[in-house]
């Protein structure tokens, strides 16, 4: 989550996140305390990743489920529809954030970065889609429940997939500790 120390730190953005991201590696430690696990460097770093990308998800959710529900309000069967643009304004969103703040380390500043944040959402949009697709035609479940379960199959690949491809750090070879 850290690593955005390039000048704009005193932005409110910037304030808010590294605010956020201190009250989480203090609650973080304390449990891990509580429960006796220590974690070396590197994997309190993959650690605090996944947070800031679970952090930047739920933004994600919000901007994506608004537009997603705006369409299905309008005519629940544009569900589809509704799913790809909430994916498409959710992909915008996440690439800005984890690019500022969860993988700012490792973050390249071309439209590289950019390109590979579209297909790696790419992948999950098509996973998603088909999801939504089976869960509502299929199987029945509401227009409104089965973006739901979808978010929990596609969260943990979207990690993956930028962390160790989108935003990978050009330090990492093959062969070496990656987590």
């Amino acid at each position: 989550m850290d690593g955005a120390e390039d000048g704009r730190k005193g932005a409110f953005g910037y304030r808010i996140w590294f605010s956020l991201e201190s009250l989480i590696r203090r609650v973080s430690s304390s449990l891990f305390k509580c429960m006796r696990i220590e974690l070396t460097e590197k994997q309190n770093e993959t650690y605090m990743q996944f947070v800031g990308f679970c952090v930047v998800g739920v933004l994600n959710t919000i901007v994506g489920w608004a537009v997603y529900y705006a369409f299905v309000i309008f005519d629940p069967a544009l569900y589809l529809v509704g799913n790809v643009a909430g994916y498409i304004c959710g992909v915008m969103n996440s690439y800005y954030w984890n690019s500022r703040f969860v993988f700012a380390k490792e973050r390249s500043k071309s439209t590289y970065a950019l390109l590979k944040t579209y297909i790696s959402y790419g992948v999950t949009l098509v996973l998603s889609t088909a999801l939504m697709f089976i869960l509502v035609d299929k199987l029945s479940v509401s227009e409104f429940i089965a973006p739901i379960p979808t978010l929990l199959m596609t969260v943990p690949l979207n990690f993956i997939l930028n962390k160790f491809w989108t935003f990978r750090s050009k330090k990492f070879s093959k062969g070496s500790d990656v987590m």
